[in-house]
């Protein structure tokens, strides 16, 4: 049985989208079964999904560190 939360796990979150064929090959499956699978699912919208989520979390980040930065300088700025 195929452990299809760990496959859909690794499409969605890969740096570089993998393809059917190479999970087909790696979890001993046909790439048509995954193809189903993700069409039926729409594993491509998630993965844009995730990926938009996990670009706002990192600006949001960066935001945070500038601002914070920001604020520091201000207050050594009112010190002198």
């Amino acid at each position: 049985m195929a452990d299809w939360q760990t496959i859909k796990n690794e499409y969605l979150t890969a740096t570089q989208k993998p393809s059917y064929r190479k999970l087909a090959e790696k979890y001993g499956l046909n790439k048509d079964t995954i193809w189903r699978k993700a069409k039926d699912e729409d594993w491509d919208d998630q993965r844009r999904q995730h990926i938009d989520k996990t670009q706002t979390k990192i600006l949001m980040s960066d935001i945070k560190q500038k601002v914070s930065s920001a604020e520091k300088l201000n207050e050594a700025t009112e010190m002198l």
